[in-house]
């Protein structure tokens, strides 16, 4: 969670302070600037581009960003499969490689990274497009995602809009 907070954080020239004392807590002091142009409307809920059933597998090691990703991914009509971990999705996936449209996965997991679960979904089955998320502000090189077969890299938190945008360039029947 708070690898994330410091991507947005970053993503908006802004900085983050630290105050931590034994026995009475940790204090964070997010710093952001001013910004006085005018804000962007919202986009409307008609805006989104819309799946038709496809079978997303959905990866990530928090629990919670799996819950928030299966609702989001459910809600543009897609059908997901979660997996807690890289080395549960390479099982899965492995065991029906065709079962899948499209792999979303985080880079940050214990034991494999995103690019490597890329690079070994890709060994299976080289035509699946693959999206890998980032809360760091690590910036893979345009070399390191071909190398790993990502189609896309997408710095977290995103939005719905941008989440259906993207991957409705690579699911579409």
């Amino acid at each position: 969670g708070l690898s994330v907070v410091l991507g947005i954080v970053k993503s908006h020239n802004g900085a983050m302070a630290m105050e931590s004392a034994l026995g009475q807590g940790t204090t964070f002091k997010v710093y952001l600037p001013i910004h006085e142009e005018s804000v962007a409307p919202l986009k409307s809920a008609d805006d989104v581009c819309k799946g038709k059933g496809e079978r997303i597998l959905l990866v990530d090691d928090e629990e919670m960003l799996i819950q928030l990703g299966t609702r989001m991914l459910r809600s543009l009509g897609y059908e997901v499969i979660s997996c807690l971990g890289s080395e549960e999705a390479l099982k899965l996936f492995g065991a029906n490689p065709n079962h899948f449209d499209l792999v979303l996965t985080d880079q940050t997991m214990p034991k494999m990274k995103g690019t490597q679960l890329a690079q070994e979904i890709k060994k299976i089955r080289p035509d699946i497009p693959i999206i890998l998320n980032t809360g760091f502000d690590e910036r893979l090189q345009e070399d390191q995602l071909h190398e790993a077969g990502i189609s896309e890299m997408m710095m977290k938190p995103y939005t719905i809009h941008d989440l259906s945008y993207v991957i409705s360039k690579y699911c579409q029947t």
